[in-house]
């Protein structure tokens, strides 16, 4: 008898212990995963079980391989509504050594040996890394998603696409304020020194609270909105700032940021550099 046909005979009857163990996952995932205290409870234990369920079926399957697309097809419904799959992957592990924890204790009772009861650690946490694999792959393809879906957003705004009545739902669905004034910044997303590292330093200090900036790439250029652009802000790589503008008229301070990080670029510039500093020698944020 193979160490995973052992596994399955310790599962008979657990069908019966499955909704408790849901639910007490359930308590512990919102104990210590704040993100689900927000999640309606009902929506995470069915989830949780769900996940225990495909967790039995593979352990009595006696196969290495685990069902990605039922999982997948899961992990999509958990994302619509609204549960993080950064969070989904730690639950995932976290249930599947609760569930290992029960095998082991069966295992125990029925005289098994510690190397069974290792070789059952082991399958279980490959199953269980596989599972986080999956959900990180959704997660991945949410990234894409919405990547597109924030790139042709900035794109219609430039080029003043949506409609003017529609445009402030719009703008609201986004984070922007309609009544508030962006600075345009452009950087070049081929460009090696602008890094993660430098965008996430506009995000962090030129942002405001209740108005964060708001990027995405377009044509090649990282372009992001920003509340305000603080005198002292430095980066290592080249960032071309337009002059403030509503939303409604954004384009505008596109195109003198985009006409801006042009002419810089022929003259090897780097730094956060705005039209009026490239009149002078020496820019004050060189």
């Amino acid at each position: 008898m193979t160490a995973a046909t052992r596994i399955a005979s310790l599962l008979d009857g657990i069908d019966a212990e499955i909704d408790t163990l849901a639910a007490d996952l359930t308590s512990l995932y919102r104990e210590r995963i704040p993100v689900y205290a927000l999640v309606a409870r009902d929506d995470i234990e069915r989830n949780t079980r769900a996940v225990l369920d495909i967790v039995v079926r593979q352990v009595r399957s006696d196969s290495p391989r685990i069902n990605e697309s039922e999982l997948a097809m899961l992990a999509r419904r958990w994302s619509a509504q609204q549960i993080p799959l950064e969070f989904v992957a730690h639950s995932i592990q976290v249930g599947a050594r609760r569930l290992a924890t029960v095998i082991r204790a069966r295992a125990a009772e029925r005289g098994f040996s510690s190397a069974v009861i290792d070789d059952l650690q082991d399958i279980m946490w490959h199953w269980a890394t596989s599972y986080a694999a999956v959900i990180n792959s959704v997660l991945q393809e949410n990234a894409v998603s919405t990547a597109a879906r924030r790139s042709t957003f900035m794109r219609r705004l430039i080029e003043r696409a949506h409609p003017s009545l529609s445009l402030p739902a719009v703008l609201a669905e986004n984070g922007i304020d309609a009544d508030r004034t962006y600075h345009v910044a452009v950087a070049d997303a081929e460009d090696p020194d602008f890094t993660s590292e430098v965008l996430a330093r506009l995000r962090v200090r030129c942002g405001l609270a209740g108005a964060p900036v708001f990027d995405a790439v377009v044509d090649a250029c990282v372009v992001a909105l920003l509340p305000t652009v603080p005198a002292d802000l430095e980066v290592s790589a080249l960032v071309a700032v337009g002059p403030p503008t509503p939303p409604s008229d954004i384009g505008a301070s596109y195109r003198q940021a985009r006409r801006t990080l042009e002419i810089a670029q022929r003259f090897g510039r780097r730094g956060v550099l705005s039209p009026a500093d490239l009149g002078t020698s020496t820019s004050r944020r060189r």
